[in-house]
């Protein structure tokens, strides 16, 4: 029995008649929602995780960076409700789903009924899989934990890896993402995805039979005991559901990179410790892909040319760009890509606005980059970070401070021969709104993204890199002293509030209670002209669940 919805074919042939896996009710509802293509609706009337986590525009982002051949066909075991599909159905000709539930696939279907290259096939995999052919990439996203519930044999997680081998063409690639059983949040009280156990994945699940994720040396072994001799780990942040950043071997998060949101979705938590000051132990001591929550492997022989990518989902869409460091030739390079059309204006106008930049200050090298279809480019700088540099010297949020306060003057405070009076225009108007500063002094041109991150020292010399908001209206200059310094706070919360309040650490650099109110409203401006923050946050806290700390005596 096949079935058509829109461009979308299912084929009942393997159906056993019952869903076999759900997520209860819920799945009603949002099929409801999908046939009445109202899917944005339902996530910001919902407070599900379900729902959350099945039509989160991240969901994509686990594959979306990948450069998969175009004329590529694809295998998707596990295709849920459609999460990955749409993503996967844009980057190739032909996707072919396998899922168990009807009700699920028939919610993929109306999301994606618009297409005309995807086919769903309803049943379980060991059933359908005589029936394949051959593909260039099969998908195994959120999947292989599952795999003892409908795989028969002895080793069924292997017996699922083997099987999916089979089906691969010479040189295809398997793409698996899962969670990593030793996950930093996991040992901080996060229930176990699966089981809600806490600690349940770290006992090695004693009292679960039925599901299991795995270290990064028990899935490498599981891997290589498939068959699968060459595969390359990346690894997806906070995790592979909603992932917002994917690091690498090759390019592992530093100090300060990993602040994972306020919000915990799935369930509630008992916090064990300080997440974001273990984040940066863990990444000083060089334990990152130990502790990871999730991984994504692909196998291939040649490692890809992606080392990092970053995404800004909260931007709108004008702003929304994917950024991503690639390495060819031994070269790498930091690579912004548009997410849609109206993006390659905000793109396009970098490099002359850099150009002008670098000939009105004299304190930073301006690493400049080049624009071509849609794709800005430069060069990556190598060398340290200023943000390590400064915590490399200092040990307290005391010395943090007096070294910040020689930096400022090294290089923040401007020539006189660089200022003008400011000027209200309506320029400023637009995007920083209307606070006055008539007796404050402006640069001429001004970058307002010198935060420490992208500032590296090199051979004696401070580089700004991703120099993407430069503005030729006059702007107080201390606004941009203001919001490194800002972003330096928060990147730190958890040491220094509770040394220093958000105010009077601004104070210690001559920063004004005034000052510090206009500021913060230019910068609730900035964010309302270039983001959807309030929106996004708005819907992502309706979501949230509490997490306490523990407190041991």
């Amino acid at each position: 029995m096949r079935k058509k919805i829109g461009g979308v074919e299912l084929n009942y042939k393997y159906y056993c008649g019952n869903d076999l896996y759900s997520d209860g009710n819920i799945e009603d509802i949002i099929l409801k929602y999908c046939k009445e293509e109202k899917e944005d609706e339902l996530l910001k009337i919902s407070s599900k995780w379900a729902v959350l986590y099945h039509l989160a525009e991240e969901r994509g982002n686990v594959i979306e960076w990948l450069d998969l051949k175009p004329e590529a066909e694809i295998l998707e075991i596990g295709s849920g409700l459609g999460a990955i599909t749409k993503t996967l159905s844009n980057k190739a000709k032909k996707v072919t789903c396998v899922e168990l539930s009807d009700k699920r696939s028939l919610i993929n279907a109306y999301r994606n009924k618009e297409k005309s290259n995807i086919s769903i096939l309803v049943g379980n995999f060991e059933k359908i899989e005589a029936d394949l052919g051959l593909y260039d990439y099969i998908t195994l996203i959120g999947v292989l934990e599952y795999a003892a519930l409908y795989i028969h044999g002895e080793e069924p997680y292997k017996e699922l890896l083997v099987r999916a081998k089979r089906h691969l063409k010479p040189g295809g690639q398997l793409i698996l993402a899962i969670e990593n059983k030793m996950g930093l949040k996991y040992w901080n009280g996060a229930e176990e995805d699966h089981t809600g156990v806490r600690f349940d994945g770290i006992n090695d699940y004693l009292r679960s039979d039925n599901t299991r994720t795995f270290s990064k040396k028990e899935l490498s072994s599981l891997l290589e005991n498939s068959g699968f001799s060459n595969y390359h780990f990346y690894y997806p942040f906070p995790d592979y559901k909603l992932p917002m950043s994917i690091y690498s071997d090759a390019y592992q998060p530093k100090v300060g990179d990993l602040r994972e949101d306020a919000f915990n979705y799935s369930s509630i938590r008992i916090s064990n410790f300080e997440q974001d000051i273990v984040w940066d132990q863990v990444c000083f001591d060089g334990m990152f892909t130990y502790f990871s929550n999730s991984f994504i492997v692909i196998t291939s022989e040649k490692e890809g040319d992606y080392l990092f990518v970053k995404y800004n989902t909260d931007r709108k869409v004008s702003y929304r760009t994917v950024t991503s460091i690639k390495e060819s030739e031994n070269e790498r390079y930091v690579i912004k890509k548009v997410c849609g059309s109206l993006g390659n204006a905000h793109l396009a106008q970098l490099p002359q606005k850099q150009k002008v930049w670098a000939q009105n200050q004299h304190s930073f090298i301006c690493n400049m980059g080049e624009y071509s279809d849609g794709f800005y480019k430069e060069k990556y700088i190598t060398g340290m970070r200023m943000d390590e540099k400064i915590l490399i010297k200092s040990h307290s949020p005391r010395e943090i401070i007096e070294t910040l306060k020689e930096f400022v003057d090294d290089y923040f405070v401007p020539n006189e021969s660089e200022l003008t009076p400011f000027v209200m225009t309506d320029a400023f108007k637009d995007i920083f709104g209307t606070e006055d500063f008539e007796d404050e002094k402006s640069l001429r041109v001004t970058n307002i993204d010198l935060i420490l991150p992208n500032l590296i020292y090199k051979d004696e010399h401070v580089y700004a890199i991703d120099c993407e908001w430069i503005f030729d209206f006059p702007i107080p200059y201390k606004y941009v002293i203001w919001r490194m310094l800002r972003y330096l706070y928060f990147q730190y919360h958890k040491r220094m509030k509770e040394y220093i309040t958000i105010g009077n650490y601004l104070t210690e650099f001559g920063l004004t209670r005034d000052q510090q109110k206009k500021f913060y409203g230019m910068e609730k401006a900035l964010i309302r002209y270039t983001t959807r923050k309030n929106e996004y946050s708005d819907i992502r806290t309706s979501y949230s669940q509490k997490a306490y700390m523990q407190i041991i005596r």
